[in-house]
């Protein structure tokens, strides 16, 4: 009797080793999924960051095209009032 308790003992104490590794087993592959969905949306946002970050480059390039041609029309203005106001004076000057 002895013998049959101490077999049936160590019968359930495999059969509920080897729930717990099935658990175990199970509790690992949803991590494992868990950490590839994970992956994949991290993959997923760094790809539209990516794209984003091409957009606002082209946009900041845009402005700076346009504030190159606005320096360059300020630039052109101050030159063409410097001309005006040597004339002014030319003429100012030729009129005393």
């Amino acid at each position: 009797m002895a013998d049959f308790v101490l077999t049936k003992s160590r019968k359930k104490h495999k059969i509920k080793k080897g729930f717990c590794e099935i658990l175990l087993a199970e509790d690992s592959k949803a991590t494992a999924d868990d950490s590839n969905a994970n992956n994949q949306d991290i993959r997923e946002t760094i790809e539209r960051l990516v794209e984003e970050a091409g957009k606002l480059t082209q946009i900041v390039e845009q402005v700076n095209g346009r504030a190159s041609s606005l320096v360059a029309s300020a630039e052109e203005t101050a030159v063409s009032i410097g001309l005006m106001n040597d004339v002014a004076e030319n003429v100012e000057s030729s009129l005393r």
